[in-house]
């Protein structure tokens, strides 16, 4: 019952925060995820995007629409766009793990490694299991 009640906080029901902003990313609302990877899996990101910008109209603190906007964008290469949605979904949720290393890998692409490796080493600190951010900043070490 306590998974409902936070989806339908992602959807724009009540306004709360949770305790752990991590814990988001497995409770992000269906509705969210199949319209995502129907467009995404298709390559249709634009879709995506939109998408994501109608939720956000709905629910503005909804942190998962921004993240999903700027993996879209991500993969639309467009990367200044993506750290605007990543800095955004890290301005609701400054512990949000997955969005620092995201980002962290996003000015890697931008060959921005100092920023990179601060990006990658705050989602160490927040989750030092987060071996994804471990892997990503060794790499960005070697190239």
């Amino acid at each position: 019952m306590q998974s409902l009640r936070k989806a339908n906080i992602l959807l724009g029901g009540e306004r709360e925060k949770w305790e752990d902003p991590n814990e988001v990313i497995t409770l992000e609302p269906k509705v969210i995820r199949v319209n995502f990877n129907r467009y995404h899996l298709q390559g249709r990101n634009e879709e995506a995007i939109d998408c994501y910008n109608r939720i956000i109209l709905l629910s503005p603190n909804n942190v998962l629409a921004y993240f999903g906007k700027g993996i879209a964008y991500l993969d639309m290469k467009q990367r200044e766009k993506a750290i605007e949605c990543f800095d955004e979904a890290i301005r609701m949720y400054p512990n949000f793990t997955n969005v620092h290393y995201t980002k962290g890998q996003t000015l890697k692409l931008m060959g921005k490694t100092k920023e990179a490796m601060e990006c990658f080493d705050k989602a160490v600190s927040l989750d030092e299991n987060c071996y994804e951010a471990l892997q990503y900043k060794a790499l960005a070490l070697t190239f």
